[in-house]
C-alpha cells in the first residue's frame, strides 16, 4: 500500500497540475516545501518575486494568489532539483519559442533572476539549466499570460455533445490558459479551431459547409471522446500550443512583411 501511494506522489509531483481550482493537495505540497530551509522554495520565492516586480499592484496580487501556478513553479524547481537534468523539454508541449518571444520583458527577468544568483547560495545549482527552465516556466505561467501581454489568442470553437460534468470540466481547463479564447455559441468569430465530439461531427460540417459558408483558413478539427485522463489533457495542450505557435509565428510574418 505504501508502494502504492508513493508511486501516486510521485507522478503527481511529475505532471503538472491542470485543474482550476485550488485544491488542498496544492496547497499542502507548496506548504510542506516552505516548511523548512531548501533550494527549491529559495529558488520559487526568487523567481515570483522577480515576476511579481513586472507588474502593478492589483495584478500582483492576483499572480501571487494563483495556487495552480505556485503549484507548478515548486514541482519544476524541484523535479529539476532532484533530477538534475532537463525536465520539460520543448516536444512535450509543442515549440513554444514563438509564443514566448511575445513576453520578452517577463522571459528576461526570468533569465536574469536565475543567472544573478550569487554562487555561495544553495540555488545557485539552478543555474547550469537556466535555458530548460525557462521553457518550463513559461509552460506553468500559461494561465496568468494576459497579465503581462496579451497576443492574439487561438480561438476555439466547442461542439461537444450534452452538458456532463466532463464538458464543463474541459471548458475550464480550456479558459485557463492565456493562448486560448473558448468561442460563445453564437459567436460570429471565426474558429482557428473546432474541438467536437465524434456525436457532434455533422453539425460541425454543417459549420464548415452549409451554415457560415467556407472559412477560410479552414479551422483544425479535434475530436473529443467522453473519456478523459491526465494524459489525455496533456495531449490536448500539447496540440493546442502547437496551433497557438503556428498561429503567434504567421502572424508576426506578416507584421515583418
Amino acid at each position: 500500500m505504501r508502494r502504492a501511494r508513493l508511486t501516486v506522489y510521485f507522478f503527481w509531483i511529475n505532471l503538472p497540475t491542470l485543474s482550476t481550482d485550488n485544491r488542498a493537495i496544492n496547497h499542502e505540497f507548496c506548504q510542506y516545501l516552505d516548511s523548512f530551509p531548501n533550494p527549491v522554495a529559495s529558488m520559487v520565492h526568487r523567481l515570483r518575486q522577480c515576476i511579481a516586480d513586472l507588474l502593478n499592484a492589483r495584478d500582483q496580487n492576483i499572480f501571487l494568489a494563483n495556487q495552480v501556478v505556485a503549484t507548478n513553479m515548486f514541482k519544476v524547481m524541484l523535479n529539476y532539483y532532484v533530477l538534475g537534468r532537463t525536465f520539460v523539454k520543448a516536444a512535450d508541449f509543442g515549440d513554444t519559442q514563438e509564443q514566448m518571444q511575445h513576453y520578452q520583458p517577463l522571459m528576461t527577468a526570468i533569465h536574469q533572476c536565475i543567472t544573478t544568483i550569487p554562487k555561495d547560495a544553495p540555488e545557485h545549482i539552478f543555474t547550469r539549466l537556466v535555458d530548460d527552465i525557462e521553457l518550463a516556466l513559461f509552460t506553468t505561467l500559461t494561465p496568468v499570460l494576459p497579465l503581462f501581454k496579451t497576443i492574439e489568442p487561438l480561438n476555439i470553437r466547442l461542439e461537444l455533445e450534452g452538458e456532463s460534468f466532463l464538458n464543463k470540466d474541459i471548458v475550464g481547463f480550456l479558459n485557463s490558459f492565456a493562448v486560448i479564447n473558448v468561442l460563445p455559441q453564437d459567436s460570429s468569430v471565426a474558429p482557428d479551431v473546432i474541438l467536437c465530439s465524434i456525436d457532434n461531427y455533422d453539425k460541425v460540417y454543417n459549420l464548415l459547409h452549409l451554415g457560415a459558408g467556407k472559412l477560410d483558413p479552414e479551422p483544425t478539427i479535434i475530436h473529443w471522446s467522453n473519456q478523459s485522463e491526465d494524459t489525455t489533457l496533456l495531449n490536448l495542450l500539447g496540440r493546442i500550443n502547437e496551433l497557438a505557435n503556428a498561429k503567434a509565428a504567421r502572424l508576426a510574418h506578416r507584421t515583418d512583411e
